[in-house]
């Protein structure tokens, strides 16, 4: 992950840059808004994303931005998970953890907790 808001994934074998996903920033509160005469149009601030990881068998893979955490499947590109942790839970590191109940996302959090997040069954 990367400061300018992108998750970018390379071909090693080939090295060359695979797949890029840019995180679309949320838009700015009303409380934002600048007052000036001007009326300038502010500029949405790229998104940080925190941590990328991946799970063993290489299906899916998730990202973590702010307090917001993503997870897709890898063969269709589709979330299969995308939720907003409480304001003091950003994430700063995950794995995926496979067991009998299923394929979860763990995640260390600043505010010391480790939601386990349902992301998929075992197969």
């Amino acid at each position: 992950g990367g400061r300018d808001g992108t998750v970018r994934l390379w071909d090693l074998m080939r090295g060359r840059l695979a797949f890029v996903h840019r995180i679309t920033p949320p838009p700015p509160s009303s409380s934002d808004a600048e007052t000036t005469t001007t009326k300038r149009k502010k500029r949405a601030v790229p998104v940080t994303i925190n941590c990328i990881c991946w799970s063993e068998d290489g299906s899916r893979f998730a990202f973590c931005h702010g307090n917001k955490v993503t997870a897709r499947d890898t063969l269709t590109g589709e979330n299969v998970l995308d939720i907003e942790l409480p304001p003091k839970s950003k994430p700063n590191g995950m794995c995926f953890v496979g067991g009998e109940e299923g394929l979860f996302l763990a995640c260390a959090c600043d505010d010391g907790s480790l939601p386990l997040l349902g992301v998929g069954v075992l197969e």
